[in-house]
């Protein structure tokens, strides 16, 4: 994959362009099991790139906490190669955890498996015949595709003095009250 912006080549597909400091990937989708986690890189409602990472699982308790922090340690640093807005993220709990602990990006929890159950081979219970020329995505990367972009509260345009009223006149002092806050409604820094 090339830079969007600039052309250069990059080493992997959805990584930031140091040339000329643009990001490749707005998003990624992080898909994580014991063993592995699946990324999912997103430019806008584009698919850009995948990788998984794999590890071991370990016997021994201590070799346990060792292993589960490097592979976290390796999906951020994986994840900071890209230098995205938003983290999506769902699976397994404990590196999920240990993941977002070394990352300070936007890190969104979002349900498993998307709407529906599916495997990670991209078979669903829909026909594939179906699809209308998308392309073969997981059901939580479709789950997200879905919902991005989605504003989670409406910004609210009325005046702040139109904003007070109801009959609970005693919670701002009666009529003093209530004039004294309609009084600081009208000052043009209130929201």
């Amino acid at each position: 994959m090339n830079c969007r912006r600039c052309g250069t080549p990059l080493e992997k597909p959805g990584d930031y362009c140091l040339t000329c400091n643009t990001a490749n990937a707005d998003a990624v989708v992080a898909e994580f099991d014991a063993d592995r986690a699946h990324l999912t890189m997103l430019d806008e409602d584009a698919v850009v790139g995948e990788t998984t990472i794999t590890t071991r699982p370990e016997d021994t308790e201590r070799l346990t906490e060792v292993q589960l922090r490097n592979f976290a340690g390796r999906v951020a640093d994986e994840i900071r190669r890209k230098r995205p807005e938003t983290v999506y993220a769902a699976g397994e709990r404990e590196p999920l955890r240990e993941t977002r602990a070394q990352l300070h990006h936007e890190f969104y929890r979002v349900p498993d498996g998307g709407a529906g159950g599916s495997d990670r081979d991209g078979t669903t219970s829909s026909d594939p015949a179906d699809d209308g020329g998308k392309p073969d995505v997981s059901p939580l990367v479709e789950w997200v595709l879905d919902r991005r972009g989605d504003r989670s509260l409406a910004v609210v345009e009325t005046p702040p003095r139109e904003k007070i009223g109801g009959s609970h006149s005693t919670l701002i002092g009666d009529r003093k009250g209530r004039k004294a806050v309609q009084t600081v409604a009208e000052h043009p820094h209130v929201k």
